[in-house]
């Protein structure tokens, strides 16, 4: 640790940089939540068509699975088709 990160008394000051470590330390963690994947930009879309389908399928089961049973051939690329 630096010596200009500490304050008087010796307490770590958290600059801008080392809160943002930490932030994405923990959301890479198992308490987290969050893990990485190798999912690709879709430019046309302008998201992580990977990510946003997961995020779906998590937050939303019940009406994804109406729009599965709705939707049964490709229901992600339908499910995209109306973005």
């Amino acid at each position: 640790m630096k010596d200009d990160e500490v304050n008087a008394m010796g307490i770590d000051i958290t600059t801008e940089k080392r809160l943002e470590e930490d932030i994405e330390s923990f959301f890479l963690s198992g308490e987290g939540g969050y893990t990485k994947n190798h999912d690709t930009y879709n430019h046309k879309l302008g998201l992580y068509v990977d990510t946003l389908i997961r995020f779906i399928k998590a937050t939303q089961e019940n009406c994804w699975k109406r729009f599965v049973m709705q939707n049964a051939d490709n229901p992600e690329r339908k499910f995209l088709s109306c973005i």
